[in-house]
């Protein structure tokens, strides 16, 4: 048993690392290998970063997180604790943690202070399809989030976190735990956890061509 979780973790972690590898590709590459080897489109356009760099990018497995309207009466402090669980102590580092409110804009599902929590356990990034706060504190502290839109209300009030590392879906993008999240400023791609090496395979053979297109038309590569 001991042998067969360490040869798990393993496999994780080698995920991990080929995914940090890969981050220079681009979504581009990646949605043309994912459409060139008949796959479904998993794509969610319409998404925003806090900050405004436009080379920000992040990929990783995704650690999942689904919000929902308060169905019963409880502290709202029992809840915003289990929902830091995922930055604080049960994503991993490499993960890419992703919030599902049903696009939800009218409460921030996230903070300055997730972000610390998460930026200081190695997790690269977090898609929430939903709303964040404290804006220009996230952006200051240089970890990347993609989200629906901003507001000041904290999700504490009104919404509790019903599931956690379970399936969800994105704007019909399904999304399993361990599916890897690719985002950059054009949105985010869902990768199959079982063809990871396949889809990044060919994106990098994908960007290669593009590049050599690139140096022969500017001679020495990009302006």
């Amino acid at each position: 048993m001991g042998e067969m979780v360490q040869k798990n973790e393993q496999a994780c972690d080698d995920v991990r690392q080929r995914c940090s590898a890969m981050r220079h590709l681009g979504t581009g590459p990646i949605s043309d290998a994912m459409e060139q080897l008949g796959m479904p489109r998993q794509v969610v356009t319409g998404m925003t970063f806090v900050s405004n760099d436009p080379t920000m990018a992040f990929v990783g497995p995704a650690y999942t997180v689904r919000q929902a309207n308060k169905s019963r009466a409880e502290p709202h402090d029992r809840d915003l604790t289990r929902q830091r669980q995922a930055s604080s102590q049960l994503a991993q580092p490499g993960d890419v943690i992703v919030i599902d409110v049903a696009g939800r804009a009218e409460y921030g599902s996230w903070g300055e202070n997730q972000a610390l929590m998460a930026q200081s356990r190695g997790i690269v990034g977090l898609v929430v399809h939903g709303s964040v706060r404290d804006r220009e504190w996230i952006r200051q502290t240089g970890f990347p989030v993609l989200c629906r839109s901003f507001s000041p209300v904290s999700s504490k009030w009104e919404l509790e976190t019903v599931a956690m590392n379970e399936p969800i879906a994105i704007d019909g993008v399904a999304i399993v735990p361990g599916d890897i999240i690719y985002a950059d400023a054009d949105g985010f791609i869902v990768i199959p956890q079982d063809q990871v090496d396949t889809v990044f395979d060919r994106a990098l053979e994908i960007h290669r061509m593009e590049e050599d297109k690139r140096n022969a038309l500017y001679g020495h590569g990009r302006p």
